[in-house]
């Protein structure tokens, strides 16, 4: 491996002509830029900084007024003298009395020695504190003995040996094995206290003060001499977990032992705690990931009991704390376990019953103990503490969870069977932390209590795990990759780590997020669909100045097998992920071995790495399907277009819903559904739901539901009319939403926005991306856009009129978030003073991050220091008529350079790839290009199994025809497909062979002025299934067009289930309609008429089918007036009218009623005036089956300063017995650079909502 730069040069001079290294007038020599670049390579490297907020505390967490008491009394930690007989005798109730059982249990099954001196602290100190409890509950001597025996024969305290004190397991053993000593021997001190005699007492408490004076004293910390440890401690324990641990252990100590420095010591751990819980984001979310937010919980909670029996404080409901327990429910699964990202292991820590009588969240921490109690570990010495803290009088009550949190960058999605995905674009610098994976985009899942899409966690052995650079790599992460590479992290030279979190929108049948990143010069976006019930839909789109290679794996769980060129499967027994991959250019499949396999899991980890040829751009949509019953299934349909495309249904047996999945490179229609977006994702449950990416129109059945001026992303709902609508950085935007009702106010991120309503449909102009919400009464839970922001109390201050008096009325809390972000800019400010004195830019900064992530790329916990030199080499230079370009990436060590990954490529057409990213693994490729043929061909090896895969393909501006073949194991796998395209006609062909398995797949499009024709069929010999349909499209002359539709779903044993569908469309002068008839097997068949006639000012519809469902209206329109009458289904009558008898006023009555049962169910009244200031009001009765309810609706937009407007909306009812029933109350300001507003909301049944929002305009 060390050789190949040197063979490498040898090809260069074999193939080129010495005269290729002449200097040019735009290259530098050869030799001097091999050397530049071997040096730069160095300090260019992939090694990250260390996080200076870590080293130097900054930023707290403020806890007001916590203070040591000066009188000592035991016990005082968990309980005390006066309730101390309510605390045992609770043995005698469950669930008190099962923990009982579990605490003498744990007390009698120890198997070391306690007295012995070669006996750890930590698990003598856990012998101690289960001991002393058990004596405490029963009395039994042996118990007493037993923890008195640990006591004593405490160890005496070492000077560190390592960068984080002794060696771990050994005597005290590192710092944060020795605070959780401390902590357990708190406990039984305080138990036992009067049990020990003075002398014994004055033995116990030294020992436990030079261990409590030695974390105490390395809290801050300048070395002492120049020894490897010294210098490894640094700036003394890291202001993370490290910290709220120990300081944990110190401040317990501290309330129970009665010393000179108890208080010195208490006040300076509370000060470390702070900073510390600094790492708690102003959302709750902890930067170090899920597993580290739970063991600090389960350290700092039981310190957190402690307090409150010792000095009064409940720390439980401050408010930060308070977040960070929401984002700790939010962030559990639905088996109680939690997404593996960044550093993480599968815990079984004890941290949420201790909070259920002490929070304000206890009733939803109780519900999920109850739900998943088995998942902890019955001998933990934690259940103590939960003995005597727990409340069983909380009723539990199921959480209502929190799914965005943008400070963290994290986006969680819920829905049926379980399924629990989360998508992360997390800040990165400055506030990455030593546990982050640097992951933009990543996205996991998991359903039916399984994980199917994972991410590379922790490993098994933590930072101690020889493969942790794999771990932590970008390669191991369901991430976007460009040639082959993640993010650089180096300070200076490298990418920005963060992503961005954007565009987030949910209701009942869609809800989506957006995450984006940039990285190795390329623009990453990453789209989340989910249907809210059972599978997701992944849009990824990357785009650079730059040819690429872009590749995007997905690491699952499970069997793995190749279904066909575009779809995969993870099985995990009855448990399978099907993932169907689409896009518009050939892709290829490429897998490989992960880490996980027979080792973190007991189970199959393969990553699946959809590929691309060389290009600027690449897109493509995933699908994934959870699945445990074949009850979803996902097949080719036909579209009809002039560009490329492809289009797939998903069809859903548990739920009855059909959605589409559409891709276009031009104007489209697939079934009754027409748009020009380039991607599609309706779903048709109840009514439809769509999303679209650059469209201006949408149509069912030709008629328009969506129609913009631009181009734009939308996501709408039609059950709600509200959604999402991304802009794409264009100034403004005029949309127009067919719905056959006027909304009576239209909201864009919660702020009233002007429309106009004519009867059909509603039109407004927009100039912000946001969330569009439609109607007085919110289907849609609103969703919080607040962004990320370094300043957020300083800039609300400095924008207030009255800063002072609203200074004065902040709390503890605000205050002191105020003294941080002061800190924060004034530090800011400094460098870059410091900066402005140098040619360089942000030269502080680049000198701290190179030599900070130098020297913590040689930095290891154990060793303290070893030489691992991160390098990375980067040579690219045109010789002669070719342009080479060679990049490696690896270590200098003590033995010599160790390569980890390296490609090398030659005009974009032949490319080999090495890597050896773990122990025991290496994948080769080779991509070849010769004209219009292409062959890749890999090789991997794990644990000395080798596996292969040969593709082989042809392309020309017509189409490509493909083949393959892999074999791994012994089983062989072949594929082969053709694509085509010529003027009108299109075609798609498919064969696959997979072991004993054989299925084909056709598909044909024909597309004219006249007739348009495409067809698509499915073969499975081992399921013996096959599926299709034939879709016909005539038109007649410029005023008829007629389409058939024949549909074969998925069947196995006849012709039954044929479908049909056939439309005719008609349109003449000023009369259009359609008339439609379908047939389903088994089924009756069904008719639909629609009509429109438009003339002049009136327009008449009607709408009949053979099910009971007819509609019939008439609308007249002027300027001074407008009327409509509505009769649906023979039954219900609506009747409006709008006068308008001057320019600036206008009035509007509307009156429903069933006309069978007479019975009047709404009827309204409401007049506005529309000058320089808008005001109006509606008075309306309302009958919702056997519910009657009344309430009036006001609205005032007032003119301020300049361009500023103050809008107003409130809205009230009651019920007929006078009782409220619901009110909602919108205030905003419009047009100024800092625009505040707030909503309100609550309706009789309790819920209820409240928000402020204030937005900056740059």
């Amino acid at each position: 491996m060390q050789c190949i730069r040197i063979i490498l040069c040898l090809i260069f001079f074999i193939t080129c002509n010495k005269s290729y290294f002449a200097v040019k007038s735009d290259q530098i020599p050869f030799l001097k830029q091999l050397s530049d670049e071997v040096i730069s390579g160095i300090i260019k490297a992939n090694y990250r900084e260390a996080p200076i907020d870590e080293i130097f505390p900054i930023n707290q967490i403020p806890f007001s007024g916590i203070r040591l008491p000066q009188k000592y009394e035991h016990p005082c930690l968990l309980f005390n003298q006066s309730n101390q007989d309510r605390i045992r005798m609770r043995k005698n109730r469950d669930p008190f009395r099962k923990w009982a059982i579990q605490i003498l249990n744990a007390a009698l099954d120890y198997s070391s020695d306690p007295t012995s001196s070669l006996l750890a602290e930590l698990p003598r100190s856990k012998i101690a504190k289960l001991n002393a409890f058990a004596w405490f509950l029963n009395g039994n001597q042996e118990f007493l003995q037993t923890a008195k025996s640990a006591m004593m024969n405490i160890s005496d305290t070492s000077p560190p040996v390592t960068a984080e004190g002794g060696k771990y397991g050994q005597g005290w053993g590192d710092w944060m094995q020795s605070a959780e000593a401390l902590q357990n021997y708190a406990v039984s001190y305080d138990i036992l206290f009067y049990q020990f005699s003075e002398t014994e007492r004055n033995l116990i408490e030294q020992k436990l003060v030079d261990q409590t004076d030695q974390l105490y004293n390395y809290f801050s910390h300048f070395p002492r001499d120049f020894t490897s440890t010294q210098l490894s401690i640094g700036t003394g324990i890291s202001k993370n977990n490290h910290i709220i641990d120990i300081a944990s252990g110190v401040v317990s100590i501290a309330m129970v032992i009665d010393h000179p420095k108890s208080q010195k010591w208490f006040d300076a751990a509370i000060s470390q705690l702070q900073s510390g819980l600094a790492l708690i984001a102003k959302d709750g979310s902890y930067l170090e990931g899920a597993y580290y937010g739970r063991f600090v919980a389960s350290r700092m909670f039981s310190l957190f009991v402690f307090l409150e029996n010792r000095t009064g404080e409940n720390l439980f409901n401050h408010p930060r704390i308070n977040k960070f327990i929401k984002w700790l429910i939010a962030m559990e699964k639905p088996d109680g376990s939690i997404p593996d990202f960044d550093d993480a292991f599968q815990d079984k820590l004890i941290y949420k019953p201790l909070a259920v009588g002490l929070s304000s969240q206890g009733s939803e921490l109780r519900y999920l103990f109850d739900l998943h109690q088995e998942r902890h570990r019955s001998s933990d010495p934690a259940w103590v503490d939960v003995f005597c803290v727990f409340d069983d009088t909380v009723r539990p009550l199921k959480p209502v969870y929190e799914t965005t949190f943008m400070d963290g960058g994290q986006q969680i999605f819920r829905g049926e069977n379980e399924s629990f995905g989360l998508l992360l674009a997390e800040p990165g610098r400055p506030n990455i932390s030593n546990h982050d994976h640097i992951e933009p985009t990543s996205f996991t899942l998991s359903a039916f209590n399984k994980d199917l899409l994972i991410d590379s966690g922790y490993g098994q052995r933590g930072v101690n795990n020889k493969d942790r650079n794999w771990f932590t790599s970008c390669r191991a992460h369901n991430i976007p990759l460009v040639n082959g590479l993640g993010l650089n992290q180096n300070p200076v030279w490298g990418d920005e780590l963060g992503g961005n979190l954007e565009n987030i929108f949910h209701s009942q049948s869609l809800s989506s997020a957006q995450a984006s990143a940039y990285y190795q010069d390329t623009e990453i976006k990453r789209k989340i669909l989910f249907n809210s019930k059972d599978y997701f839909v992944i849009i990824d789109n990357l785009e650079s100045n730059y040819r690429n290679r872009y590749s995007i794996p997905w690491h699952g769980l499970g069997d793995f097998s190749r279904k066909s060129n575009s779809q995969v499967e993870w099985q995990q027994e009855n448990v399978k992920l099907i993932a169907e991959f689409i896009s518009l250019e050939p892709i290829s499949i490429s897998t490989r071995q992960g880490l996980h396999t027979l080792q973190v899991t007991d189970l199959r980890h393969t990553t699946a790495s959809v590929n691309f040829k060389p290009d600027t751009e690449a897109q493509l949509i995933s699908v994934f399907l959870p699945d445990n019953d074949n009850a979803t299934n996902i097949d080719h349909i036909a579209i009809q277009t002039k560009g490329k495309s492809a289009a797939r249904k998903v069809i859903s047996k548990k739920y009855s819903t059909t959605d589409y999945i559409i891709i276009s490179q031009a104007e489209w229609k697939c079934e009754e559904f027409s748009s020009d977006a380039k991607i599609a994702f309706i779903t048709t449950e109840n009514s439809y739901t769509f999303s679209l990416e650059d469209a201006t129109y949408f149509s069912v059945n030709d008629e328009a539901l969506f129609i913009s001026d631009k181009p734009i992303d939308i996501i709408l709902d039609c059950n709600t009319f509200s959604g999402y609508v991304d802009l794409n950085d264009q100034a403004s935007v005029s949309i127009e939403l067919y719905q056959y009702f006027d909304p009576g106010a239209l909201t864009i991120d919660h702020k009233l926005i002007d429309y106009h309503w004519n009867g059909e449909s509603i039109c407004f102009l927009i100039d912000q991306s946001g969330e569009i919400q439609s109607g007085t009464i919110r289907d849609l839970e609103p969703i919080s856009k607040s962004t990320r922001s370094d300043l957020p109390t300083l800039l609300k201050l400095s924008s207030s009129f009255y800063p002072e008096e609203e200074f004065d009325s902040m709390n503890y809390y605000e205050k002191s978030q105020i003294r941080n972000e002061i800190i924060d800019y004034c530090g800011s400010s400094i460098i870059s003073l410091i900066d402005s004195t140098s040619t360089i830019p942000e030269l502080t900064s680049k000198i701290y991050g190179i030599s900070s992530g130098l020297i913590g790329s040689m930095w290891d916990a154990s060793e303290n220091f070893k030489f691992n030199l991160p390098q990375s080499f980067r040579f690219k230079r045109k010789i002669g008529e070719h342009l080479y370009d060679f990049y490696d990436e690896g270590y200098i060590t003590e033995n010599g350079l160790f390569i980890k990954s390296l490609r090398f490529n030659i005009n974009d057409k032949y490319f080999l790839s090495h890597a050896r990213d773990f122990s025991d693994h290496k994948l080769s490729s080779l991509y070849l290009q010769f004209d219009k043929y292409s062959a890749n061909s890999q090789l991997e090896s794990y644990q000395n199994k080798n596996s292969y895969l040969i593709e082989i393909q042809k392309q020309n501006e017509r189409g490509y025809i493909q083949t393959s073949y892999s074999q791994n194991g012994i089983i062989e796998r072949t594929s082969s497909s053709l694509s085509f395209q010529k003027e009108n006609y299109a075609g798609d062909l498919a064969i696959n062979q997979n072991g004993d398995n054989f299925e084909y797949f056709l598909a044909g499009r024909r597309n004219g002025n006249l007739l348009s024709s495409a067809f698509q069929t499915k073969f499975d010999n081992k399921r013996r299934s096959y599926s299709g349909n034939l879709y016909n499209s005539i038109t007649v002359s410029n005023n008829f067009k007629l389409t058939t539709d024949l549909m074969l779903p998925a069947q196995t044993d006849d012709l039954e289930e044929l479908n049909s569908y056939t439309s005719l469309f008609h349109h003449f002068q000023n009369i259009s309609g359609s008339i439609s008839l379908s047939n389903k097997s088994e089924e009756e068949g069904f008719i639909k008429i629609r009509e429109i006639i438009k003339s002049g000012k009136w327009r008449l519809s009607a709408f009949y089918t053979n099910e009971p469902e007819t509609e019939i209206s008439a609308i007249y329109r002027s300027l001074k007036f407008s009327t409509e009458t509505k009769i649906e289904n023979e039954k219900y009558v609506i009747q409006n009218f709008s006068f308008h008898p001057i320019y600036s006023i206008s009035a509007r009555i509307e009156v429903g009623w069933n006309v069978v049962d007479n019975i009047c169910n709404k009827a309204s009244l409401g007049l506005f005036s529309n000058n320089k200031n808008r005001i109006g009001s509606e008075f309306s009765m309302q009958r919702l089956g056997e519910k009657n309810s009344m309430g009036i609706s006001c609205i005032l937009d007032v003119s301020l300063l300049q361009n500023e407007t103050l809008d107003i909306y409130s809205s009230i009812f009651w019920q007929e017995d006078g009782d409220l029933d619901r009110y909602e109350i919108i205030i905003s300001q419009r047009g100024g650079c800092i625009s505040p507003g707030i909503y309100v909301y609550r309706s009789q049944d309790g819920f209820s909502r409240c928000e402020g929002y204030l937005t900056w305009k740059f």
